[in-house]
């Protein structure tokens, strides 16, 4: 027979964003048990999320990481051992990033880019459907050395293009992999039908 290694865990998330598109703030909380835990700890833990407030909610109203864990884990013995102030943290550099490109063959690397620009384009595809882009759009892709790689890669953009009730239309790709995109204006963007909902609602 086969053990599930599923560990149950709740996961709440939430963002404030303010009217001119930037975050007001943004949080959440996880919480994991302990294969041990006992089935009464558990219960009250799964009745506590349930009628917590969102997270958004808690945030709005001022609440700090330990406020959202006393909701979270109320009735139960808490003890906070430590805290890390938030931070982006990545030993990247662009020194590295060039010797683990240089250690793959000159084929690889460009297989890899035609994989990443086919995958764009689908991205691309529906980033200009959901935000209502028109006119002339200009793509830079990543620059690829095969030209049947590059018809692959205009073939696939205008196959995903099609898909949008609002014309779009592949015209040409220069030496430096930027595409040009034309699609039908009908209305105004999206961001600007958002900013205007937001100044008349002031």
């Amino acid at each position: 027979f086969a053990t599930s290694e599923q560990v149950p865990s709740s996961v709440g998330l939430g963002v404030l964003m303010e009217k001119d598109n930037t975050v007001r703030c943004a949080g959440g909380f996880i919480v994991q048990v302990m294969p041990f835990i006992d089935e009464e700890v558990l219960s009250k833990l799964e009745e506590n999320i349930q009628k917590i407030q969102s997270v958004t909610a808690m945030l709005d109203n001022g609440h700090t990481p330990e406020e959202m864990l006393d909701q979270v884990l109320e009735g139960l013995d808490v003890e906070i051992t430590d805290t890390l102030p938030t931070k982006f943290d990545c030993n990247c550099s662009k020194e590295r990033i060039e010797k683990a490109i240089i250690s793959v063959g000159k084929k690889e690397i460009q297989e890899t880019f035609r994989k990443i620009n086919l995958e764009a384009a689908k991205e691309i595809a529906w980033q200009l459907r959901l935000r209502n882009l028109s006119g002339i759009i200009l793509i830079d892709f990543i620059n690829m050395e095969n030209q049947e790689d590059k018809k692959e890669l205009l073939h696939t953009l205008q196959a995903y293009l099609n898909q949008d009730p609002i014309k779009g239309t592949v015209v040409d790709i220069t030496p430096l992999n930027i595409v040009e995109v034309t699609r039908k204006k009908v209305r105004k963007p999206l961001l600007e039908e958002w900013k205007a909902l937001n100044e008349g609602g002031r």
